[in-house]
């Protein structure tokens, strides 16, 4: 959830806390086939608790207007929430690649993956791998990607 609103785990978190203390959403967990069965949060809206001035706020709510970037040079909306302590509508692929790849190659997400590997040139790619906390994981997952032929070809 904190990945599609665009706002850290954290917050996200505390939001979701405070609407079902209030009655306004549902929660449980279900078992989900994903690889293997494990147990996953499901949140959902309780509109028919929502009393009509909140249906009406809710429906008056304009979202603000995104910021242009170069969309081939940028971070995907989608991963924002990842930069908690930066803002990632200023980062670039190229001015920034070490930063972007050591946060994206953290995620638990291998769209993340998929797009630091395409986007992050193979220089930053090292220099990212060079820092404390890399995982045997991440370190192939860069390896593996640079070993094959073309692997560099945004760059």
């Amino acid at each position: 959830m904190a990945a599609l609103a665009g706002v850290s785990p954290t917050t996200a978190s505390a939001a979701l806390q405070r609407l079902l203390a209030l009655g306004l959403v549902s929660h449980n967990a279900e078992k989900v086939a994903r690889g293997r069965v494990r147990s996953m949060d499901r949140w959902r809206a309780r509109q028919r608790a929502w009393d009509g001035s909140l249906v009406r706020a809710v429906r008056r709510v304009t979202l603000p207007e995104r910021e242009q970037t170069d969309a081939s040079d940028a971070v995907p909306r989608r991963f924002h929430h990842l930069f908690w302590n930066a803002k990632p509508v200023r980062l670039s692929a190229t001015q920034d690649g070490e930063y972007i790849a050591g946060r994206l190659l953290d995620a638990d997400d291998v769209g993340a993956w998929a797009w630091v590997l395409e986007h992050i040139g193979s220089d930053d790619l090292r220099r990212a791998l060079s820092r404390r906390g890399v995982t045997d994981r991440q370190r192939a997952l860069v390896d593996n990607w640079l070993a094959e032929p073309g692997a560099d070809r945004h760059r």
